[in-house]
């Protein structure tokens, strides 16, 4: 039995910061983005998949792909942060065959720039549009 003493990060105590494709969003390579509040997502996944259950079910397995962004990025000829890297993939499964794959957006992106990758991966129009 684990008995937790100290209190939960600050930012494990607020909602993930989590969008998520609409259904008529139409398909895309991933379904959403999380900016984690840290530099640790350790700290919010548990609050992450809480709040993707009722769409990916019981999670069976969760994997991270940091080197996948710029490929992706490239590959769909989409919007690329010119200051590099944004963070990663994040891969989830969950017990009836669901997968769900969210771009991590980097938690030190300055905001207007992690919210312009959130409404990308999440397929929404972009400030430009």
């Amino acid at each position: 039995m684990i008995v937790a003493s100290a209190p939960m990060p600050a930012a494990a105590q607020c909602p993930p910061r989590l969008l998520l494709r609409a259904n008529d969003a139409g398909a895309g390579p991933i379904e959403g983005a999380w900016w984690p509040r840290t530099a640790d997502p350790m700290t919010e996944l548990h609050e992450v998949i809480e709040a993707i259950g009722p769409v990916l079910g019981q999670l069976v397995r969760v994997g991270f792909d940091w080197a996948a962004v710029g490929s992706a990025f490239d590959a769909l000829g989409a919007y690329r942060d010119p200051g590099g890297c944004v963070g990663g993939i994040m891969h989830l499964l969950g017990s009836r065959g669901t997968r769900i794959a969210l771009l991590v957006v980097a938690a030190d992106t300055e905001p207007t720039l992690a919210a312009t990758h959130m409404r990308w991966a999440a397929g929404q129009p972009l400030p430009n549009d």
